[in-house]
């Protein structure tokens, strides 16, 4: 568990040697790029990015700074998108607006690195703070208590018989809806994301564009300050 205070480089560092050291073996390179607000990590691949032995190595990086820096019963949970998202994370911590945007995400980095394009940003969230896209209401639920869950919730889906109603905040056109890609996959941040956030990494096939573009970003989000 982290200290209280701000997570200094060296204690993080120290706790994800050992999967920054597996990813160093296999020919991948590892830098820290910032760990206030949050870890920034920068990791350069020439490999297929679904390698297994790549994509293993990400798992247990995430895993090693979830717990570092929120303990052990920290459930990681992570999100690719493209690259260029950057700045939209380093501002508010996710790359959907609102923040409390519907967003896509899987506890395995094999899945999520499907996802992004060849330069790509991974979030790795806590998924205590994050709640699933949907609930489920009897459909002879009062009035009052159904127009309150649909201030969340606000699309609802029948069940075939008519006995349920599946509330979502997908939009009633998203054939997504009441689905189990939608069980599986969909959550969202009610509070602040920043919260929610454990860490950011950069992916890519060149370290110095990488770094181009970071300090780019690191500098342009006047708040908060990425150091």
């Amino acid at each position: 568990m982290q200290p209280k205070g701000e997570m200094t480089g060296e204690f993080l560092l120290d706790g994800v040697r050992k999967p920054i050291a597996h990813l160093h073996a296999i020919g991948a390179k590892c830098e820290l790029a910032a760990s206030s607000p949050k870890p920034l990590l920068m990791i350069e691949w020439h490999g297929d990015w679904l390698d297994d032995e790549f994509s293993s190595s990400v798992m247990f990086l995430v895993y090693a700074l979830a717990e570092t820096s929120k303990g052990s019963e920290t459930c990681p949970v992570v999100r690719c998108v493209e690259a260029e998202r950057l700045s939209l994370v380093c501002d508010a911590a996710c790359d959907v607006r609102p923040t409390d945007s519907v967003i896509w995400i899987d506890k395995f980095p094999s899945k999520a690195l499907e996802y992004g394009g060849d330069a790509k940003l991974m979030m790795v969230f806590d998924i205590r703070c994050t709640l699933a896209t949907y609930c489920k209401l009897p459909s002879d639920t009062d009035a009052e208590s159904l127009a309150e869950a649909r201030k969340s919730y606000p699309t609802i889906v029948p069940s075939v018989d008519g006995s349920m109603l599946w509330l979502s905040r997908l939009p009633e056109h998203d054939k997504r809806v009441a689905s189990g890609y939608e069980v599986e996959y969909a959550r969202w941040i009610p509070n602040d994301p920043f919260d929610a956030l454990i860490g950011v990494f950069v992916l890519s096939r060149n370290m110095a564009r990488m770094k181009e573009m970071v300090d780019r970003c690191k500098a342009e989000c006047k708040c908060p300050t990425w150091r």
